[in-house]
């Protein structure tokens, strides 16, 4: 029984690859239909950080434990992204530079994908997955590893939609 993969990790494993799957299937629809244009492309990059996904579940599965590292990596960038989507949407609304009135409506798609980022995070951090995988440091510096990794990914992407905006628009 030691080898046999947990249950959660092959539920949120099959989950990725169709959810994943059905967002590629949706932007080729878009771009088929709509046409492909420049703010297209933006998207596309923007986005690309959940193909990292399908890497993710096929490392998870492979019971590798570059995998669970990497899936680590990957859910603590959504999720700093999308506190900090969060934040300077306050901050701007407050500020006066959106014209939207401050509601929980309007943030409402972003704190379900943080929380569901969070509650990955929190599954793959749990003693027993850890363990599977054979992650063996301490909490504190996991977090720190993990934390550093997710802001480099992210800093990566934002410069990758600096660039790809300055070349596109």
């Amino acid at each position: 029984m030691k080898n046999k993969i947990p249950m959660l990790i092959s539920i949120i494993s099959i989950l990725q690859v169709v959810i994943v799957s059905v967002f590629a299937i949706y932007y080729w629809y878009i771009m088929e239909h709509w046409g492909y244009n420049e703010r297209f492309f933006l998207d596309i990059i923007s986005d690309s950080a959940y193909l990292l996904l399908i890497v993710v579940s096929i490392g998870l599965l492979w019971k590798k434990p570059w995998g669970w590292w990497l899936g680590m990596i990957v859910y603590f960038k959504l999720a700093f992204a999308g506190v900090l989507s969060i934040v300077f949407a306050i901050v701007n609304i407050l500020s006066g530079n959106i014209l939207e009135p401050l509601n929980f409506q309007f943030f409402l798609y972003d704190f379900l994908a943080v929380s569901i980022f969070v509650i990955v995070v929190g599954i793959l951090s749990l003693p027993s997955i850890r363990n599977f995988y054979s992650v063996s440091y301490p909490k504190g510096v996991l977090f720190f590893f993990v934390g550093i990794g997710g802001i480099i990914l992210y800093v990566l992407y934002f410069i990758i939609m600096l660039v790809s905006i300055n070349a596109f628009l």
